[in-house]
């Protein structure tokens, strides 16, 4: 297994929903988050969680965030370099990109 980054934004968050968000997706094993790992930085912009664990969510996450936040979530991804992507949520997808669709899947 290589190197695998997965963050997720909460604009116009408070860190403390974005932190109940994170430990609320967390009770979910499938997406096997290691929260005394996790970093959050808040800005004028809002709350961005270094999400660290073994958690290949992917939408499913980002949906998850974004249910338990209340607030739209981006959630950006890169695996080894060669693979990244992002899903946006906000209530239900917006957006979602995958540099290659057919990895990891």
């Amino acid at each position: 297994m290589g190197v695998f980054l997965q963050t997720a934004l909460f604009p116009g968050c408070e860190e403390s929903d974005a932190r109940a968000a994170v430990e609320a997706a967390a009770q979910n094993p499938a997406f096997q988050i290691n929260l005394k790992a996790c970093r959050y930085v808040r800005s004028y912009e809002g709350v961005q969680v270094l999400i660290e664990g073994d958690c290949l969510g992917f939408d499913t996450l980002a949906k998850a965030l974004s249910d338990f936040s209340e607030n739209p979530v981006m959630l950006l991804y890169v695996y080894d370099g060669d693979y990244w992507g992002y899903d946006f949520y906000a209530g239900r997808e917006e957006d979602h990109f995958s540099a290659r669709p057919d990895a990891l899947g």
